[in-house]
């Protein structure tokens, strides 16, 4: 059901609500897509911004879960070649690497159950929603995983 006064070029804003198509042509601020399109295929729309959100929280999740691995290893590096004095600080570089990896599985956990339960919505909101899995939840779930052997190497080696 088209809506009246709505130009063929849609200007679509950052939204609060994915599930909703029409809070997403309310007030023109970031990108076109083209109205056609949109009013074909409403719910898809929501699935595509839903999935990009998530691989936007796995990147970021990746690159906090790396980097602590990674300080992790380079201090440990240090101290096997006798390089650096073990100094003894609050917060040191075993104790950095875990809250940078314990931070980025939160919010990588976090992410995929937003939009697990987002998808849900959804998908309960219209019967054309045809997408089966998500690729990027999958690839959520294998970095959660990798990211718990990262924290788990790092807790107990040390």
């Amino acid at each position: 059901m088209p809506r009246r006064g709505l130009p063929e070029t849609v200007r679509m804003r950052p939204v609060r609500d994915y599930c909703d198509v029409w809070t997403l042509v309310e007030a023109p601020e970031t990108f076109s897509i083209q109205r056609k399109a949109l009013m074909e295929r409403p719910h898809d729309f929501g699935a595509i911004f839903l999935e990009r959100t998530l691989i936007a929280w796995l990147r970021t999740a990746i690159s906090m879960i790396s980097f602590g691995f990674t300080i992790y290893k380079f201090f440990q590096a240090q101290a096997d070649q006798g390089s650096v004095a073990a100094v003894k600080r609050l917060l040191g570089p075993r104790e950095f690497a875990l809250v940078m990896i314990g931070i980025g599985l939160v919010a990588l956990v976090l992410a995929a159950y937003q939009h697990r339960q987002s998808m849900t919505r959804l998908r309960a909101g219209s019967d054309r929603i045809t997408v089966p899995i998500s690729i990027g939840m999958v690839v959520a779930v294998l970095f959660s995983v990798l990211g718990a052997l990262a924290f788990a190497a790092v807790l107990f080696r040390g």
